[in-house]
């Protein structure tokens, strides 16, 4: 039997492999690369003043004068570093994203 090199053994159902691997990557994506670039430290910034209230990606992208698409990318990282979240709330039909300590 081969076993597939990013199989996870342990776990006992897709749902709990699904899960498993998602802990796995972020936290070899806080290992390889602790420090965050300039342009994620500003987002991060532009979703901290917003305190309670979150942004969404529309609102950073508009905040910071920069397109949407690269706002995605530096959310993306964020969030799989754990300094942001995204909470079930929406508004304008996009997730409300909040900075780690504003749950």
């Amino acid at each position: 039997m081969q076993w597939d090199l990013f199989e996870n053994r342990q776990a006992t159902t897709p749902t709990q492999s699904r899960q498993a691997s998602t802990a796995n990557k972020r936290r070899a994506l806080r290992r390889l690369s602790p420090t965050i670039g300039k342009q994620e430290q500003r987002v991060l910034e532009c979703v901290r003043q917003a305190a309670s209230t979150g942004r969404t990606r529309e609102e950073i992208a508009a905040e910071l004068e920069i397109k949407e698409a690269s706002v995605c990318g530096r959310v993306n990282s964020l969030v799989a570093r754990g300094q942001l979240f995204e909470r079930g709330t929406k508004r304008n039909r996009q997730g409300v994203l909040y900075a780690k300590g504003y749950e």
